[in-house]
């Protein structure tokens, strides 16, 4: 059995009081997708798969965080991150930003960012800015998709950037101990054998990382995965050998790193694969026995 320190137990230790994170779509969209140098994107995203339906690029975030706030009332949550998820949300240009960024923190309720983003497009001047927002008494957290520490691998799923690109970020990134870096990294990637996957969990450790969130590859509808699968190019990971590559994933970690996401959970009308029979609390409870 693995223990491990959960967000939402690190922000009861922290803030003492639940705190969600408050998914916004500010219309951003992604270098992998406009850029001549790759095209159409990673072969996996579809980034309409784990935008909330309650969201609209098309609703100021104003309303998108009153929306979100309606939603977790029930729940007794009044405490937020503002959580720039859809596409890059730092791929803008800086005083658009600063605009979009200070808007969310004006929010009732909202204690901090959350700014999901890819580690080609965290120029010093970003990073600067984000540092300011944290000195000034907000939470910042950076996530960046990097998802492997193979370049091999990043070629093959068309990510845009090498693992050095990751590594010049983080340096960036360390020079202000007021933020905070979380990791997204998929287990079941092609090519990617266990030996590979903890390799990379080993890697983004040795650089230093606050918190990380695990996915197992998901087969979505109407992206070029989906045609490798279904002409049986691709395997999807199985759930046992998904669970013993994140037990020993967890074994890695330092025990102050924020594991922030066991798996991923995509709508069903877009899965197509992996159809797990199991839900992350249960995953949990297997890989911690409580």
């Amino acid at each position: 059995m693995s223990d491990f320190l959960s967000f939402s137990d690190y922000v009861r230790q922290k803030f003492g009081c639940k705190v969600y994170k408050l998914p916004l779509d500010a219309g951003f969209t992604c270098p992998n997708r406009k850029d001549d140098r790759t095209e159409g994107g990673c072969i996996y995203c579809r980034n309409d798969a784990f935008k909330p339906y309650f969201i609209s690029s098309n609703d100021s975030l104003e309303k998108q965080l009153a929306a979100g706030r309606r939603m977790f009332s029930r729940r007794d949550i009044d405490t937020f991150f503002a959580y720039f998820q859809a596409y890059t949300s730092t791929y803008a240009e800086i005083g658009q930003l600063r605009r979009l960024y200070s808007r969310a923190l004006l929010s009732p309720g909202v204690i901090g960012l959350c700014v999901g983003t890819r580690p080609d497009c965290l120029s010093e001047e970003v990073i600067d800015l984000l540092a300011g927002f944290a000195r000034s008494g907000s939470e910042v957290w950076i996530e960046i998709g990097q998802q492997t520490a193979h370049d091999e691998t990043l070629k093959r799923i068309n990510r845009g950037h090498d693992f050095a690109a990751y590594r010049r970020t983080v340096d960036r990134i360390q020079k202000h101990s007021a933020l905070n870096l979380c990791m997204h990294l998929i287990f079941g990637l092609p090519g990617e054998d266990r030996s590979m996957m903890l390799e990379t969990v080993e890697k983004i450790t040795n650089l230093g990382v606050d918190g990380v969130k695990f996915h197992q590859l998901q087969v979505l509808t109407e992206t070029p995965l989906a045609a490798q699968y279904q002409s049986g190019d691709y395997q999807p990971i199985a759930y046992e050998t998904y669970r013993g590559i994140l037990q020993a994933a967890l074994e890695i970690l330092p025990e102050d790193v924020v594991v922030q996401r066991l798996m991923a959970e995509a709508p069903d009308s877009l899965l197509l694969a992996p159809r797990w029979s199991k839900t992350k609390h249960e995953l949990r409870r297997e890989l911690t026995g409580k």
